[in-house]
């Protein structure tokens, strides 16, 4: 489903990536992990479409469609989690029943039942991130691709949105980047280590453990990457 080759970027002279390989399927949910500025998010936001690469090529399936979380989405914060979703799935063409029945999927799958009616702009990060990950979600995309989902979720949000997320990767490819390694382990088949704009390890959680000799994700991380910034 995805194919990516060689991919470099670099930004003011200073590489950001350097040439990045991976591929994946349709039933996976890969996590990029990687300290801040290892290139996780560039690489995010070149295969969403959203940044050239420098050089490199990425391969979709014929028809692929792609729903991009950033982080920190910008919101239109004078709406409701309601009318977002809305103007999502209408620029997708999906109006009428169709789009009220998946609107009120989204709403209660992400617990934005009490709030779909409220402006953005006085409810918590929580509710406003929520909504973000809805416009992702709402168009049933091929591939979702997710940076830092649950920043701002409290355990029990976060909890139901790892749920959602599994029962939904059974026919999505799902690329995800956290700092928190035990989310990573609990929700994801693969883990990618990036670090210095490299892939420093590709492998199941179960293994990378094994093939670091670690107890943990958290020394298994540091022994890939080091424990200097």
């Amino acid at each position: 489903m995805l194919e990516v080759r060689n991919l470099k970027k670099s930004f003011a002279g200073n590489p950001a990536l350097r040439s990045i390989s991976l591929s994946a399927q349709s039933g996976e949910v890969v996590a990029l992990v990687g300290r801040n500025g290892a290139g996780k998010s560039t690489l995010m936001r070149i295969i969403a479409g959203c940044l050239p690469p420098d050089d490199g090529e990425i391969q979709f399936q014929d028809g692929t469609t792609i729903g991009y979380l950033p982080e920190g989405a910008p919101l239109y914060k004078e709406l409701s989690p309601r009318a977002c979703l809305k103007f999502v799935l209408s620029a997708h063409g999906i109006h009428g029943k169709a789009q009220r029945l998946r609107i009120t999927e989204i709403l209660q799958s992400l617990d934005l039942e009490d709030t779909a009616d409220l402006v953005l702009s006085t409810l918590s990060k929580g509710y406003q991130r929520r909504t973000a990950l809805g416009m992702a979600l709402a168009p049933d995309p091929h591939i979702l691709i997710l940076d830092e989902p649950f920043d701002g979720f409290d355990p029990i949000q976060k909890h139901a949105a790892v749920k959602l997320l599994k029962r939904m990767s059974a026919n999505k490819l799902i690329l995800i980047s956290t700092h928190t390694l035990s989310d990573a382990k609990s929700l994801c088949t693969r883990l990618v280590v990036i670090d210095h704009g490299l892939i420093r390890a590709d492998a199941p959680p179960k293994a990378l453990l094994k093939q670091t000799k670690s107890a943990n994700m958290d020394s298994a991380f540091r022994k890939l990457v080091g424990n200097t910034p």
